[in-house]
């Protein structure tokens, strides 16, 4: 069994279906140079509509003063979970969108202006003044 997060892959040979994501193609081997899991022919065992895929492209978003940033919203990312039989909770949907934040934006002058700031001593704080109803029930 293959893990990436929420993720249990199932794949065409094998026998044990207790995975929770079934991937139609090779099974994965490891990891590539992003964090995503790869066959044996470097292809990414992960599709791109979902937020666990860093390169991610959002189809509803919704401005965040604080990291001054255009991001997903949590209606717009839980389908993909739906879909699959993924069972994800909002504050599961808020760390997948800061890791998809942080990924694509960690180099942004807004994110190191906020890092310098020193108002957050940890991404959980951060994360609370995100998604303050989110995080703090």
């Amino acid at each position: 069994m293959f893990k990436y997060g929420p993720l249990r892959y199932i794949i065409d040979l094998e026998e044990d279906e207790e995975g929770n994501y079934y991937w139609p193609g090779l099974p994965p081997v490891g990891y590539d140079d992003i964090g995503i899991p790869i066959d044996e022919n470097g292809n990414q065992c992960l599709p791109g509509e979902t937020i666990l895929h860093l390169n991610y492209v959002p189809t509803e978003t919704e401005w965040c003063d604080l990291l001054q940033v255009e991001l997903p919203t949590l209606d717009s990312v839980r389908p993909w979970f739906e879909d699959n039989f993924l069972v994800v909770t909002n504050k599961d949907l808020c760390r997948y969108i800061f890791k998809w934040y942080w990924w694509n934006y960690h180099n942004s002058d807004s994110y190191k202006a906020l890092i310098e700031s020193k108002s957050f001593s940890s991404v959980q704080e951060i994360m609370e003044a995100v998604w303050p109803d989110v995080m703090t029930s």
